[in-house]
């Protein structure tokens, strides 16, 4: 029992966290806390500005091939804790997740994925938090930490993290949508 207490100990306190460094465009964004939460309510193009980035991707967990042109994400603030996410291709809702967060900094953060493996001889967790908000010009900003780590008997045998941060993703006017 005692070999099982100090297991339990060595996974609790093994750093499991994946978090988000401070926000550099504070004169850019706009602040969404309870001053002016439901600026987060729009449609937003799939792609970021740089064309490297796939909100069907960081807010489903799923790689989903279509057509990019008509495709967009739907965010609705719900209350000060839920966000609506929607995934829209050709006008056509595939798929809506309420996702749980905190109003971080002006920004809303949540949990995208969180996968805990406790087990006696190896342990895995997953952790990917992702941060949105909304800059001046109307255009959602997205930051992303994943961290990924397992251990074999006590010792790392994965270790892995990453992280992009200022991700622009456009708006769409409702009459510019087909």
């Amino acid at each position: 029992m005692r070999v099982y207490k100090f297991l339990f100990l060595c996974l609790l306190f093994s750093a499991c966290s994946a978090k988000l460094k401070v926000a550099t465009n504070d004169d850019l964004r706009e602040d969404l806390s309870t001053k002016n939460p439901t600026a987060i309510d729009g449609k937003f193009d799939r792609c970021s500005m740089d064309n490297c980035h796939d909100l069907f991707y960081l807010f489903f967990e799923k790689a989903y091939i279509g057509n990019y042109v008509n495709s967009r994400v739907e965010l609705k603030y719900i209350d000060e804790n839920h966000i609506s996410l929607s995934m829209i291709e050709n006008g056509i809702v595939l798929e809506t997740k309420i996702r749980y967060g905190q109003f971080v900094d002006g920004m809303f953060e949540f949990n995208s994925k969180l996968i805990i493996v406790p087990l006696i001889i190896f342990n895995f967790y997953n952790v990917d938090k992702i941060r949105i908000g909304i800059l001046k010009n109307g255009n959602l900003i997205v930051d992303n930490r994943r961290r990924d780590v397992a251990y074999f008997l006590l010792f790392f045998w994965h270790n892995k993290s990453w992280a992009t941060y200022d991700m622009e993703f456009a708006r769409i006017n409702d009459q510019n949508i087909q």
